[in-house]
């Protein structure tokens, strides 16, 4: 009978061990692509903010948003402040909307919509 007990407390402390493996490495894979994404975002927003200034738009107020999708993507929107963009015919934003999507910093982690105010 103590053989019995003592083989199912064994069994018990052996699945909850794995359990807690099991768990630890999706939370390091986890940690791991959070980070991965944040690294992106922080490369993406410094390449636009210097691309920007070769531009002639220096101090440009810029901002990235992102959404969560249910399929695990993301998407952002990066929203760029300056008065002449804004002023600037559609034309004009376009070609500067479609020189920042050239980027591919964020190719792998979602879509990315750009807009100006």
């Amino acid at each position: 009978m103590k053989k019995l007990v003592l083989s199912v407390i064994l069994v018990i402390v052996l699945a909850g061990a794995f359990a807690t493996v099991a768990k630890s490495a999706e939370q390091i894979e986890k940690a791991e692509k959070v980070a991965y994404r944040k690294s992106c975002e922080e490369t993406f927003l410094t390449e636009s903010r210097a691309l920007l200034t070769e531009m002639g738009y220096e101090n440009c107020g810029v901002t990235l948003n992102r959404v969560g999708l249910e399929e695990g993507s993301w998407e952002y929107t990066l929203q760029i402040h300056h008065k002449r963009i804004l002023k600037a015919d559609s034309d004009k934003q376009e070609k500067i909307a479609a020189r920042l999507k050239e980027t591919e910093i964020l190719k792998g982690c979602g879509t990315v919509e750009i807009s100006f105010f």
